[in-house]
C-alpha cells in the first residue's frame, strides 16, 4: 500500500471516529435533556459530566450541568459551570439567565440583575429573562422597575401567567390593590390551579377589608393544596375580623397541626380564645408562643 493510500485510510478512520463521537455526544445530550425534563437532575448531572469528558468544549453541556448543580443546592459548582459555558459561547443568552437564577437563589440580587440584563441585551425577546429580572428587582424592593419588566414580558407574551402574578405582587406591595386584584385574576384565568395566587389575592382582599372575598380565595387555595399552612392561617385572620371566632380557632389549629413551630398561630388563637372567654386555653397558647420565641 502506498503512503498516499495509507494517509487516505487514516484520514477516513479519523473522520468516521469523529462522526461516531459526535453522534455519541448528541445522544447523551438528548438523554440528559430528557432526565432534566423528568426532574431527574442526579442522572442528568452524570450524563452531562460524561459529555464534558468526551467533548470538553461543549458549552451546552456545561450550561445544563450548571443548572443541575443549581437545583441540587450546589451554587458554587453551578457558577463554575456557567462561567465555563459563557467562556465557550458568550453569545448564548440562556447561560446568563440561568447563572442569574443561581445568583438570585443566593440572594446576590445585583449580580442576578446584571446577568438578566445581559441575557436581554443578547435576546430582546427573552420573556423569561424579563420576568426573572422583574422578580429580582421586586426582591430588591425596586417595584417600579420590576413592574416595567413585567410590562415588557406581557407585551411579548400576553398569556404569561407568571408575569401577571408577579406584577400583581408588586402592585400589592405598593398599595395598588385594585391593580393587584386584576393581575391575580388574570393569572388565575390562565392558570386556574395555582393555590398561591388565590392565597395572595386573598391577602389583598383582606387588606381592603373584603373579608368574605378573602375567605373564598383562601378556601379555594386550601381545596387545591390542603396542607397550605399560610392559607389556613390567613383564613383564620379573616374569620376573626368577621367575629367568627370558632372558625378562626379551627383554622389556627389546623395551621399549628401543619407546622407547630410557628409562633403567630398560637398568639392569634389565644386572641380568639379570649374573645369567647376561654382564658385558660388562651394562657396555654401564649405560654407556648413564648416558649417557641425563646427556642428560636
Amino acid at each position: 500500500m502506498s503512503i498516499n493510500n495509507i494517509r487516505i485510510v487514516l484520514v477516513s478512520c479519523l473522520f468516521f471516529a469523529c462522526v461516531a463521537l459526535a453522534q455519541d455526544v448528541a445522544d447523551l445530550v438528548k438523554k440528559g435533556q430528557k432526565a432534566m425534563m423528568e426532574e431527574d437532575f442526579k442522572t442528568a448531572l452524570v450524563i452531562f459530566s460524561k459529555v464534558i469528558e468526551l467533548d470538553p468544549k461543549n458549552a451546552q453541556a456545561y450550561g445544563s450541568r450548571g443548572t443541575c448543580h443549581s437545583v441540587s443546592g450546589k451554587p458554587e459548582e453551578a457558577l463554575a459551570d456557567f462561567k465555563k459555558a459563557i467562556e465557550l459561547n458568550p453569545k448564548e443568552a440562556t447561560f446568563y439567565n440561568d447563572r442569574a437564577n443561581t445568583y438570585a437563589g443566593m440572594n446576590k440580587l445585583a449580580e442576578a440583575i446584571e446577568d438578566y440584563t445581559k441575557a436581554i441585551d443578547l435576546d430582546p425577546r427573552y420573556v423569561r429573562a424579563f420576568v426573572n429580572r422583574g422578580i429580582s428587582r421586586a426582591d430588591a424592593e425596586k417595584h417600579a422597575e420590576a413592574i416595567e419588566d413585567f410590562n415588557s414580558a406581557l407585551k411579548l407574551d400576553p398569556k404569561d401567567a407568571s408575569a401577571y402574578y408577579n406584577r400583581g405582587l408588586s402592585y400589592g406591595l405598593t398599595n395598588r390593590y385594585q391593580e393587584a386584584i386584576q393581575d391575580f385574576s388574570k393569572a388565575l384565568d390562565l392558570e386556574p390551579k395555582e393555590a398561591i395566587v388565590y392565597k395572595d389575592r386573598g391577602v389583598v382582599y383582606h387588606e381592603l377589608k373584603k373579608y368574605g372575598e378573602a375567605i373564598a380565595d383562601y378556601t379555594r387555595a386550601i381545596e387545591i393544596t390542603p396542607n397550605f399552612a399560610e392559607a389556613w392561617f390567613n383564613r383564620g385572620l379573616s374569620h376573626f375580623e368577621l367575629k367568627k371566632y370558632p372558625e378562626a380557632i379551627r383554622d389556627y389549629s389546623k395551621t399549628i397541626e401543619l407546622d407547630a413551630t410557628l409562633v403567630q398561630p398560637y398568639r392569634s388563637r389565644a386572641e380568639a380564645y379570649m374573645a369567647i372567654g376561654k382564658q385558660k386555653e388562651a394562657e396555654g397558647d401564649l405560654a407556648k408562643a413564648k416558649q417557641l420565641e425563646k427556642s428560636n
